[in-house]
């Protein structure tokens, strides 16, 4: 019976990919009554972002986690699965994406309290920082459809953000969605404030870069005097300045309150009144 179990065991090792191993033994090995236990997914360590719901088709990438009992000492087994469908209770990887499908919702929490919800075709990666390192910036970027969370305060004094390819922001203790789509993105507050600030290079600030690059040109080959040059020269200046100040300058949104992103960020307008909240939907609750 020993050797079963052991051949059994060896088998599961071959199959798996190991992020750390400890506890006591170089490998899984048996006592004389050839006693094993075992646990599975059993996470109580560190900071961990945890599958609380899922309603419909969810893709990631999970850890599992395995603790073997061997000789009276413990033994732990990390394993990565790729491209998995998610379920309660898994624990998922960091630094991956995460996908909905057309009838999807995932609900995650973290070890402080801390919620995030994904809507239907949804996008999202998680970045590695999250809840690790004191003062660490954990990012959530999210590319495609919808997100609502609703963060406290990070272990180790840590700060949280979202962003997406046009915008970025966030700060603790906060309740807001992210809703994407090709056109715009649409950011909702709901409790605390919300500091948004753009990414996105903005097309006239490129095309103003471009033309003093051209008048650099120009005056060099002899085109322009120098005070043609000079003169341009401050025009640009002046104008690029301003339209760096309107296009680069953050926006604080308060609860109750909202912006739509396209290349610049709105001007904040209150969150209509008896809108629909997708993240109340009864399949995530």
């Amino acid at each position: 019976m020993t050797v079963k179990i052991l051949a059994l065991m060896l088998v599961v090792f071959a199959a798996t990919s190991i992020y750390s191993f400890g506890g006591g033994h170089d490998s899984l090995l048996f006592d004389g009554s050839g006693e094993v236990k075992f646990l599975q997914n059993s996470f109580g360590d560190g900071c961990n972002i945890y599958v609380t719901k899922v309603s419909g088709f969810v893709l990631g990438t999970k850890v599992k986690k395995e603790i073997y009992e061997v000789c009276g000492q413990w033994d732990t087994v990390y394993t990565t699965l790729n491209g998995a469908r998610l379920e309660r209770g898994d624990n998922v990887s960091k630094n991956q994406e995460i996908k909905t499908g057309e009838d999807g919702f995932i609900r995650m929490e973290l070890n402080d309290g801390s919620v995030i919800v994904l809507g239907p075709n949804s996008t999202i990666l998680i970045d590695q920082e999250m809840c690790e390192t004191a003062n660490a910036i954990s990012k959530i970027r999210i590319t495609a459809g919808s997100l609502w969370t609703k963060v406290k305060k990070l272990l180790g004094g840590g700060k949280f953000e979202v962003s997406t390819e046009r915008n970025g922001g966030g700060v603790r203790g906060t309740e807001f969605t992210f809703e994407i789509t090709p056109e715009k993105e649409v950011i909702k507050v709901y409790e605390g404030t919300f500091e948004v600030y753009p990414l996105k290079k903005n097309q006239q600030l490129e095309d103003s870069g471009k033309e003093m690059e051209q008048l650099q040109k120009d005056f060099e080959s002899g085109k322009i005097t120098m005070e043609e040059y000079a003169a341009k020269m401050t025009e640009f200046g002046s104008k690029m300045s301003k339209l760096s100040d309107e296009i680069t300058k953050s926006t604080m949104v308060e609860a109750g309150f909202m912006v739509t992103v396209t290349d610049k960020i709105s001007t904040p307008e209150p969150i209509p009144a008896g809108e629909t909240k997708w993240f109340e939907d009864p399949r995530i609750k």
